[in-house]
């Protein structure tokens, strides 16, 4: 049974170029769909120093592409997200007849669970990433990103926490990065103000500005999500509430009646926060980037009814 063709193209040595455009060509090499997926989390298991995935030049968080560049820093959101697939794709695998690889599926992820306990715990949440020198990022010894909302986040969606320790890294995101005050969740904080630390071309945003400090909405999504997996009804709601683009354009409406003031072709992935830097060129006073156009908006809209509606 033949499938998609793999790619061949140019590959960049680590060492000497972090960049290359190319154009990828179709090899002579193909397979099934299920095989290119077991190549890949193959490709995907090869821990760092803590056991935990590699995160190269940036994961989720591109932004971040100094973390890890020269092969040796770890990505701790990574793992919690490998972990996922790999005790979702062990049921693929079973289906599939393919023992020998479910067995692999589970032992990994048993393997990345206990790595992620030993290591990523910082006391009152996890850890973003580890440097390629081994200094840890998202801890509460850094002077900036003390806090990044997506090791948390998943810490629940993953399943992969115990219960004790998901709890308490989600009390910590709702504490420092949920900004009831400028209507906005933190990707994280404090944003990066070239005090030491180089993860990379984050650090050309603005502090407060996209992923620097700003609210990146597909991680807030994921916040919201990881509350409603807690079964904190009521602070779901009203975080969903806060946050959506219905309530974002009433708040800007004035109370009038059929009135937007947001355009709903804007981008909808991006609110930024109040800091010392200023205005942004839209004169919002909350700083924030449209909220319609994304199809993140519709699953935000049917993931906080299904899962925080009160009473439900």
């Amino acid at each position: 049974m033949t499938g998609p063709a793999y790619l061949s193209g140019y590959l960049a040595p680590v060492a000497d170029e972090m960049d290359a455009y190319d154009l990828p060509v179709s090899g002579n090499l193909s397979a099934t769909l299920y095989e290119h997926c077991v190549r890949a989390i193959k490709h995907a298991l090869r821990p760092g120093k803590h056991g935990l995935p590699l995160i190269g030049s940036g994961d989720w968080n591109d932004g971040m592409d100094q973390v890890g560049n020269k092969g040796q820093g770890e990505s701790v959101w990574l793992a919690f997200f490998l972990y996922d697939v790999l005790i979702r794709f062990a049921r693929v695998a079973n289906a599939h007849g393919d023992f020998e690889f479910t067995a692999t599926c589970k032992n990994e992820a048993a393997t990345m669970q206990s790595n992620i306990e030993a290591s990523a715990w910082d006391g009152e949440w996890y850890l973003r990433a580890w440097f390629d020198d081994g200094v840890p990022l998202g801890s509460k010894d850094n002077t900036e990103c003390r806090i990044d909302a997506i090791a948390q986040s998943w810490s629940v969606l993953s399943g992969a926490a115990p219960d004790s320790r998901a709890t308490m890294a989600m009390d910590s995101l709702n504490k420092y990065l949920v900004r009831r005050d400028l209507k906005l969740i933190q990707l994280l904080d404090p944003p990066f103000e070239g005090k030491g630390l180089n993860p990379g071309y984050i650090k050309g945003y603005v502090p407060g500005v996209r992923e620097n400090g700003g609210q990146y909405s597909h991680a807030a999504i994921w916040a919201l999500m990881a509350f409603a997996e807690l079964g904190q009804r009521q602070n779901t709601w009203e975080l969903f509430n806060m946050i959506q683009p219905i309530m974002a354009s009433c708040r800007h409406c004035h109370n009038a009646p059929g009135v937007l003031s947001m355009n709903r072709f804007a981008r909808s992935s991006l609110r930024y926060r109040k800091n010392e830097w200023g205005v942004t060129s839209l004169g919002d006073e909350e700083r924030r980037i449209g909220a319609w156009k994304r199809q993140q908006d519709s699953w935000k809209m049917l993931e906080g009814i299904k899962k925080s509606a009160p009473g439900r």
